[in-house]
C-alpha cells in the first residue's frame, strides 16, 4: 500500500471513530495492521476497542503500541484508562503515575491517578490527588465529585480512629457540597454524638429520615437522642410505635453511657452487631471501661465472626467480674470456635470452681475430652442426652456420630 492510499484510509477510520462509528473505524484499523507497522495504527485501535467497550482487546492493541512508542503518555494514559475498565487497578495506577510523572499539574492524569487509588482504598493518597485536580480544574465537576466521594471514604475511616472532629468537619464538606445523603447524615450523627452534641446529632437523625421515613433503626435512633436531650415524653411516643419496652431505670440518671448500652444491647438483640460495636466501642475508648460494655463488645464480634477480638473482649469483661460465670462460659465457647479446646477447659474449669450450673458446664467439657482419645460406648449416653437438651448443636453432633462409627 503506497503512503497516499495508507494515509486516506487511516483519515477514514479516525474519521469514522469521532463519528462514534466504531465499528467501521476498527474495521479499517485492522486491515491497515495487516499491511503497516505503523505504532498510531495500534494507538487508534486501542481507542476504538475501548469506546465499543471491547476493553481486553483495547489493552492489548494499546500495550503493543507502547512497545513501539514507550515515551508517548497518550499510551499510557489510555492504557490506564482501558486497565480500569477491566478492573486490573494496580496496572491502571502504573500508567497513570507516569502520565503523572510527565505532567504533574495535568487535572486529566491526576484525577485518573486518583480514581485508581480509590478504587484499591488507597484513601489518603486519592484524596491528594483529587484534590490537586480539582485546584488544577476547579469547574469540572466529574472531578469535584471524585474529591468529594473520596473525602466521604475517608471521613469514615478517620471515624474508626477516634478523631470525631476532623471526620465531622470532611463529611460537613460532603453534605454542603452535593453530598447530602443519607448515610452522610447518619455518620456525622454519629459523630456529633461522640462529640457531646446531642442537638445536632439529632438534627442530623432526622435529616437522615427524610430519605428513608420508616426505617426502625433510624427511628430508634431519634429516641435515644430524644432522651438525650430531654425530650422524654416525645422519646417515649416514638417507642411505643416502634414496640420497644423501656427499662425502668429506677433511682438512675439516664446518662448518655446507660443509654447508649441499653440502644446497644437492643442493637444486638435486633441482629444488628455492626451497630452495636459502633456505639460501644467509642466508649470503651475514651475509658468508660465496664464488664457490661466489653460484653456487648465481645458478643456483637462473635455474631460477626470476629472471634479473636471476641475472646479479647471477653477477657476483659471477665478481668472487669471476675465471678460472672456466664461470662466464662461464653468466653469458652469461643475458644471451640477457633477450635482452641486446651483453653476452653481451662477457662470451664473457673467457672465450675465459681459455681457455673452443671448443665452448661458439662457441656464444654465433654466437647474438651472427645479431643482426645476417650471411650465411645462410655461418652454415648452422656451425649445423647444433652443433645436433648441441645438438638441443633453441630459440635454435639459431630460427637455423636464419631460415639456411633
Amino acid at each position: 500500500m503506497n503512503k497516499n492510499d495508507f494515509e486516506k484510509q487511516f483519515k477514514e477510520a479516525i474519521e469514522a471513530g469521532r463519528n462514534r462509528n466504531y465499528s467501521k473505524s476498527i474495521e479499517i484499523l485492522l486491515s491497515l495492521g495487516a499491511v503497516s507497522d505503523a505504532p498510531e495504527i495500534q494507538l487508534f485501535l486501542g481507542r476504538a476497542f475501548h469506546a465499543s467497550g471491547e476493553f481486553g482487546k483495547a489493552v492489548v492493541a494499546l500495550r503493543s503500541y507502547l512497545e513501539l512508542q514507550p515515551d508517548d503518555i497518550r499510551g499510557w494514559f489510555f492504557l490506564g484508562r482501558a486497565y480500569m475498565a477491566v478492573n486490573h487497578y494496580k496496572q491502571a495506577l502504573i500508567c497513570f503515575k507516569k502520565c503523572c510523572e510527565t505532567d504533574a499539574n495535568n487535572s486529566l492524569f491526576l484525577s485518573h491517578l486518583g480514581f485508581a487509588e480509590l478504587k484499591l482504598k488507597h484513601i489518603n493518597n486519592a484524596v491528594a490527588h483529587l484534590e490537586q485536580a480539582h485546584i488544577a480544574d476547579p469547574n469540572n465537576e466529574y472531578i469535584f465529585r471524585g474529591y468529594r466521594n473520596a473525602l466521604y471514604v475517608q471521613a469514615l475511616r478517620i471515624i474508626n480512629t477516634g478523631d470525631y472532629k476532623l471526620a465531622n468537619q470532611m463529611l460537613s464538606f460532603v453534605i454542603e457540597n452535593g453530598g447530602a445523603t443519607l448515610s452522610a447524615y447518619l455518620y456525622r450523627a454519629f459523630t456529633w454524638k461522640n462529640l457531646g452534641d446531642a442537638g445536632r446529632a439529632l438534627l442530623d437523625i432526622e435529616a437522615a429520615l427524610a430519605f428513608s421515613p420508616d426505617d426502625p433503626d433510624l427511628l430508634f435512633q431519634k429516641a435515644m437522642l430524644l432522651m438525650q436531650n430531654q425530650r422524654i415524653d416525645e422519646a417515649f411516643i416514638l417507642l411505643d410505635a416502634l414496640k420497644i419496652k423501656m427499662p425502668e431505670f429506677k433511682g438512675i440518671e439516664l446518662t448518655d453511657t446507660i443509654l447508649t448500652i441499653w440502644q446497644a444491647s437492643q442493637s444486638l438483640l435486633q441482629g444488628n452487631p455492626k451497630t452495636t460495636l459502633q456505639l460501644v466501642l467509642p466508649l470503651i475508648r475514651r475509658g468508660e471501661n465496664n464488664a457490661l460494655l466489653r460484653t456487648l463488645a465481645a458478643q456483637a464480634n462473635l455474631e460477626l465472626k470476629r472471634y479473636e477480638k471476641a475472646i479479647n473482649h471477653f477477657h476483659r469483661a471477665i478481668e472487669l467480674d471476675p465471678e460472672a460465670v456466664d461470662l466464662r462460659i461464653s468466653l469458652a465457647m469461643t475458644y471451640i470456635e477457633v477450635n482452641d479446646f486446651e483453653n476452653a477447659k481451662h477457662i470451664i474449669q473457673g467457672a465450675k470452681a465459681r459455681g457455673a450450673p452443671p448443665e452448661d458446664t458439662e457441656f464444654i467439657e465433654v466437647l474438651c475430652i472427645t479431643q482426645g482419645p476417650y471411650d465411645p460406648s462410655l461418652m454415648l449416653p452422656v451425649v445423647q442426652r444433652l443433645l436433648h437438651q441441645r438438638p441443633d448443636n453441630l459440635h454435639l453432633m459431630f460427637v455423636y456420630g464419631e460415639c456411633l462409627y
